[in-house]
């Protein structure tokens, strides 16, 4: 049992997600600030014509969601929006140019577990 009050983990060892989150987003937000890489608030579902762009696995394995599309270039909201190696997987997975953007990573997280 976790105290309502408490930000630890009821147990020893165990993993916070919640804290592993906002760790990961003032992260994100952080490099945002210093790289200039555009942030975005993400939908709660993606929309159908994008969902194929990116194979689910890739997606998830990479953290990163496509979130528009604009001729041969994707936006992709990524958990490490300046991972050169993911960007270079996606653009290879793609053919497309990826312009990757920072998000709230908990959000992320959402979306590809329920709005995919």
């Amino acid at each position: 049992a976790v105290n309502a009050l408490s930000t630890k983990p009821a147990h020893p060892g165990e993993i916070d997600h919640d804290q592993q989150g906002d760790e990961d987003t003032t992260r994100t937000l952080q490099t945002v600030r210093t790289s200039g890489i555009p942030f975005m608030q993400l939908p709660s579902r993606l929309p159908q014509r994008l969902k194929h762009l990116i194979p689910y696995q890739l997606a998830c394995e990479l953290r990163c969601a496509p979130v528009g599309r604009d001729h041969n270039r994707l936006t992709v909201a990524m958990a490490h929006p300046t991972d050169i190696h993911a960007i270079n997987l996606l653009r290879l997975a793609t053919g497309m140019v990826i312009f990757p953007v920072a998000c709230e990573v908990l959000a992320l997280d959402s979306l590809l577990t329920h709005g995919w």
